[in-house]
């Protein structure tokens, strides 16, 4: 909200409150709550300790990276991502206290930990791939994510996984018809396409396209590829429009799972006043 639809906003709420003074006492309450929320002070106290802990979040997942990158095969990686990053996703799913890990250390909520499990997981997918040439790996670790719970794949399912996705399964498999599903998948679920969603699947079309890079060359093989090009145009284009329309019932379930996650850490932090 900018500075003058705030003073905007405060005018229409000191006319509310001129023209209920007179009146019941709740909706005076109410309007004064709503007067008091949109207060500088306030507004900036909120806004600074956001950047406080994005930027806190920020400095641990650095430090999750280069411990990835010093994991010198990718069977120590593979160890890695089951001990620190699937047993955050397994404990925040059954509500149990999750073994020590490297997410655990430290205050972090539920929360904190799950946004840092969202940018791990492409992290890892990444370096199975190009780091380590292991695309079944990188691809086994998108499925274990997606599979093993519906929160799970709320956060470790994030936009930047599945453009991840889409560009190993091209690069690595030539998969056409692996990308039209993923993207089906995305549009399904209410998982936001952003420009790198658009630009991957648009090369791996374009390249497609240029040289017939598909397995099956008979006629009916390239009719099936046509087939498949032609849907991941549609399915783009459904997803950008999909991203300036949040009321759909699955971006409401989507929704009330993140909700239910805030709510469970304010239920931790009133049991646990030192955190």
């Amino acid at each position: 909200m900018t500075d003058s639809e705030k003073n905007i906003i405060r005018e229409l709420l000191e006319e509310v409150f001129q023209a209920k003074q007179s009146q019941s006492p709740e909706a005076l309450a109410k309007a004064q709550s709503m007067y008091e929320a949109t207060e500088p002070s306030k507004v900036k106290g909120k806004r600074r300790r956001l950047q406080q802990d994005n930027s806190d979040i920020q400095l641990v997942l650095d430090e999750l990276k280069q411990t990835i990158e010093d994991c010198p095969t990718k069977v120590e990686l593979l160890q890695w991502t089951q001990s620190n990053v699937f047993s955050i996703l397994d404990s925040s799913e059954t509500s149990s206290s999750p073994s020590s890990s490297a997410l655990t250390k430290g205050d972090l909520t539920t929360t904190q930990q799950l946004r840092l499990v969202q940018h791990l997981i492409p992290n890892l997918m990444r370096n199975f791939r190009q780091r380590f040439s292991d695309p079944h790996l990188a691809l086994f670790i998108f499925k274990a994510v997606r599979n093993q719970s519906t929160q799970s794949y709320v956060y470790g399912c994030s936009t930047a996984t599945y453009n991840e996705l889409i560009a190993l399964l091209w690069d690595s498999f030539r998969d056409l018809q692996g990308i039209r599903d993923a993207l089906e998948e995305m549009l399904l679920n209410s998982v936001d396409a952003n420009g790198q969603t658009q630009n991957k699947a648009e090369r791996a079309c374009r390249e497609a396209m240029d040289d017939k890079l598909w397995l099956d060359r008979t006629e009916e093989g390239d009719e099936v590829a046509m087939t498949t090009l032609s849907s991941i145009s549609d399915l783009l284009v459904d997803l950008m429009a999909a991203k300036e329309n949040k009321a759909g019932e699955y971006g409401r379930r989507r929704r009330d799972m993140l909700r239910g996650v805030r709510r469970s850490d304010r239920q931790e932090d009133d049991s646990e006043p030192g955190w």
